[in-house]
Parts: structure tokens; C-alpha cells; sequence
């Protein structure tokens, strides 16, 4: 039975740079989910490259923003 080829690199420098595209993602996410606890999708990637200040920044509180209640404009008594 021959071998099915799964990928579609014609040189061995293609092959060598998808490795290492494979191997930046990988890496990205098992820091993310190691250092700060946060579980990012492949393609949740560059949106997280993007704010990751601000998620850094958000961290230590997002417990408290989760446990607090939305008031609504109708329930204010003004």
C-alpha cells in the first residue's frame, strides 16, 4: 500500500516552514494555557496577539466582572 501524501509542500524548505508555523502555534497556545490558564483555539490566534496587553491587564479581575450583576436602565431609580 504506498504512502498517502497529507500535505501539499513540493520542497523541503516548504516542509520545513510549515513545521515551524505548526510548531509557533502549538507553542503559543500551551504558554497561554500554562502561564495564564486560558484554553485559545487555532484560530482565536492572531485576535489574541492583537489584545494580549489588554487581556494581560484583565486577568487579576476577571472574577470579580464575572460575578457582578448588569443593572439595567429601567431598574435605576434616578
Amino acid at each position: 500500500m504506498p504512502n498517502i501524501k497529507k500535505y501539499d509542500w513540493e520542497t523541503p524548505e516548504e516542509m520545513k516552514e510549515c513545521r515551524r508555523k505548526c510548531d509557533r502555534e502549538n507553542k503559543f497556545i500551551k504558554f497561554w494555557a500554562n502561564t495564564y490558564n486560558i484554553k485559545i483555539g487555532i484560530e482565536d490566534i492572531e485576535l489574541v496577539k492583537k489584545y494580549k496587553s489588554e487581556i494581560k491587564k484583565i486577568l487579576p479581575i476577571l472574577q470579580f466582572i464575572k460575578n457582578m450583576e448588569l443593572v439595567s436602565p429601567d431598574n435605576l431609580n434616578l
